[in-house]
């Protein structure tokens, strides 16, 4: 006899990296020698990031063990990821 087991559908939730200095002022990006970074309201964005994960994660039934954090090789995306995935593990 066969086992059916029913798998769980799987969620992606896009983001945005956080809001950098690039993104408030009127700068050319390509004249800075190291990556812009995420202001003090980008952190913060991050951080809730992660706490809004959590909440949807639980609203739709997945276990914490199940969710992952991903981003591209941008500083600040990576900075983005790292800091929404501690807040939703501290959540957790």
């Amino acid at each position: 006899m066969e086992s059916h087991q029913l798998e769980m559908p799987s969620y992606v939730v896009w983001a945005r990296h956080c809001q950098s200095c690039a993104n408030v002022g009127e700068t050319d990006e390509s004249k800075y020698l190291v990556p812009v970074v995420c202001t003090d309201k980008g952190l913060w964005q991050a951080v809730d990031l992660g706490r809004r994960v959590h909440k949807l994660a639980e609203r739709v039934g997945v276990a914490n063990r199940d969710v992952s954090f991903a981003c591209s090789y941008l500083p600040r995306a990576m900075l983005t990821a790292a800091l929404a995935a501690e807040a939703f593990s501290l959540v957790a």
